[in-house]
């Protein structure tokens, strides 16, 4: 947990927290020693995560299955997929993406995903690039249109 940086907003807030606790112990958190209320002040104060792990792939690569816990990653299990929370958008390894950092949109496979300290990255066989930056690849959908269709279409488009 990153060390909370007290502003005197952010010291009355919590002292409101510590009056309402009172001689009783009971806050809107529930009954509570003043020790974790800090603590638990402190941990909502932390950023969260933009993301969220979807499933998970067993060690051997024989089984996908829902992300219930952390403690999958412990048994060797690799994050198989993830969802962007800014826009719902969910990624798995395997699916073409790209990120137009550098100018460059090179559009590669996802080999795999790490956890970098309240980030996600995205790994290429080359490179890796947090999930924000990441976008999947749009595929272009052929349109198969006659003569007859295309001059209708460059009537409504008035372009010739």
């Amino acid at each position: 947990m990153n060390e909370l940086v007290w502003t005197d907003e952010l010291a009355k807030e919590y002292g409101q927290l510590c009056a309402e606790c009172g001689y009783s112990g009971h806050t809107s958190l529930g009954k509570m020693r003043i020790n974790d209320i800090l603590q638990s002040f402190k941990a909502s104060k932390q950023p969260k995560p933009e993301w969220e792990i979807v499933n998970m792939m067993d060690p051997d690569n024989s089984e996908i299955h829902p992300w219930h816990h952390r403690s999958c990653s412990n048994h060797g299990c690799k994050i198989h997929s993830v969802k962007r929370l800014s826009d719902g958008e969910v990624f798995t390894v395997g699916d073409e993406a790209h990120s137009p950092e550098g100018g460059k949109e090179f559009i590669r496979p996802i080999t795999e995903f790490t956890i970098e300290g309240n980030d996600i990255r995205v790994h290429f066989r080359e490179f890796g690039r947090l999930l924000q930056h990441v976008k999947k690849r749009v595929r272009v959908i052929p349109v198969l249109l006659t003569p007859s269709q295309i001059e209708k279409l460059h009537t409504l488009l008035n372009t010739h």
